[in-house]
This record gives C-alpha cells, structure tokens and sequence, in this order.
C-alpha cells in the first residue's frame, strides 16, 4: 500500500453558475477521494488571460490519496469533461478548471505536468485560498512558505486582488 500525500486542488470557473460549477467538482472529488477533506472559502477573482472575460471565482481543496500524479491529472480532467468543460483557447473561459497544485512534498516536471505548480507564487488566486488552509505549507520549487510567497505578491508590482465571495454580490 501506498503513502498518503496530502493534496492540494485549485478549482476555477468563470463562465455560467459558477458556483454550482465549483460545488459538482467538490463533489467528484468528494467521492473520489473520500475521508480527510478541507476547503478554502471561495474568492472572485479578475481573469488573467484574453480581455472579455468575466470574473472568476476560485477555491483551493485538499485531501489525502494514495494515487500517482499522472492518475489524479488524468482524473481531474475527466472531472472537467463530464461537467461539460470546452476547449478553448489557452487561459481562456471556462466551466470549471481542475489543477493540481501539491502532491505532498513531490517535485515533478514532465512534459504533461509539473508539481508543484509553475505559477503559484505569482497567483493570488491560489495563494489567498491556499494560505487559508495551510500557511506554513512549505513549496519545495520557491522554497517558502505560502504565508512567504503570499507576502511577496502583495508588496510585488505584479499583485492582483482575490476577494471573498459573496453570493449577495
């Protein structure tokens, strides 16, 4: 038997109810990998890519499981087709958007994947929900803490807001 890692899950939409695009993922995941779950709040966010596009809303989950990177990648985005994700040009708008940010402590780079995620220190749509989880989770590609890299983008140029949601909004 395998060890359990603790994973960490990025979950985005932008397009329709995107709420309800959240929920249906936290749900696949929820059955999937059943036992320890934790989820952030959710956050609106801008859109980083092509101009038109509407307000994201994004959330960090995590879990235990025992599988392999490319088996949860492959997961995740049969999760995203059968809740009717289309494809779209590259950071365009989408149903929902499944991405694995940690593996436990594994550092990964293949051509399909690479984990820790290439751009979480320059997310705050990541790190916001994620410091809610875990601050003091360690990134071994930056080498800091979440709280670090959060602290970081917000004194950098390049810092975009990710505010709590509100269904009143």
């Amino acid at each position: 038997m395998r060890e359990k890692k603790q994973v960490f899950v990025a979950l985005g939409s932008n397009i329709g109810f995107r709420e309800k695009y959240l929920r249906r993922a936290r749900v696949f995941l929820r059955e999937i990998f059943p036992g320890f779950w934790q989820e952030s709040p959710l956050y609106v966010t801008a859109p980083v890519g092509p101009e038109g596009q509407d307000d994201y809303l994004n959330q960090v989950v995590s879990f235990n499981s025992d599988w392999g990177a490319m088996d949860v990648l492959r997961e995740f985005k049969r999760i995203e087709m059968l809740m009717g994700r289309q494809k779209r040009e590259r950071w365009g708008a989408r149903e929902i958007d499944i991405d694995l940010l940690y593996l436990g402590r594994e550092l990964i780079d293949t051509e399909q994947l690479s984990v820790p995620h290439l751009s979480i220190a320059q997310r705050s749509f990541v790190l916001k929900p994620m410091y809610d989880l875990a601050p003091e989770f360690y990134d071994v590609r930056t080498k800091e803490t979440i709280a670090t890299m959060l602290l970081n983008l917000q004194k950098s140029d390049n810092y975009t807001s990710a505010e709590l949601w509100s269904p009143n909004l």
